[in-house]
């Protein structure tokens, strides 16, 4: 009769472990499948607010184009806009990304101030009529500045994407 009963105890005891084997195992799978979806979620936001980013940055060199062909206040003030879209995006960024995009939300920010001054100074030669000053300005500051822009943005644009797909 005690060895019944150890077996039965043994046999209570044995169910009981798998059973929190089977529950454990279950909260670990739900766990790390939210983790996953969580992942995938701020990944795509990512890639959403790079792509405005993106956009943006697009937007201000046609508009920069456009100045030097008319030069108007309402060009400036389109391509002040696009400025401020790629500031929005560039704190979207900064709001859901991790230290990476903060760091490169902050590079983005720098090599913009860089080319948004040599912008001024293009629309004051255009102002002036100084197709010269113009020229050199688009070849040795607003086009290179606007293409590591492009390249970055677009650069981490696909990243996230591709990790939110």
């Amino acid at each position: 009769m005690m060895r019944s009963h150890r077996a039965r105890r043994c046999a209570v005891v044995g169910l009981a472990a798998t059973t929190l084997v089977l529950i454990g195992s279950s909260v670990l799978g739900t766990v790390s499948t939210r983790r996953s979806a969580e992942t995938v979620a701020r990944s795509a936001a990512l890639a959403e607010a790079y792509d405005r980013a993106h956009d943006a940055v697009t937007a201000e060199e046609s508009l920069e184009r456009k100045y030097r062909l008319e030069p108007s206040d309402a060009v400036r003030g389109q391509s002040r806009a696009a400025g401020d879209d790629l500031d929005a995006a560039l704190r979207d960024v900064k709001a859901a990304g991790g230290p990476a995009d903060r760091r490169l939300a902050d590079r983005v920010g720098v090599l913009h101030s860089e080319y948004r001054a040599g912008v001024t100074q293009m629309f004051a030669a255009a102002d002036a009529h100084d197709d010269a000053t113009v020229e050199r300005l688009d070849a040795q500051r607003t086009d290179p500045a606007f293409t590591q822009l492009s390249a970055l943005v677009k650069a981490a644009t696909d990243e996230h994407a591709r990790a939110a797909a």
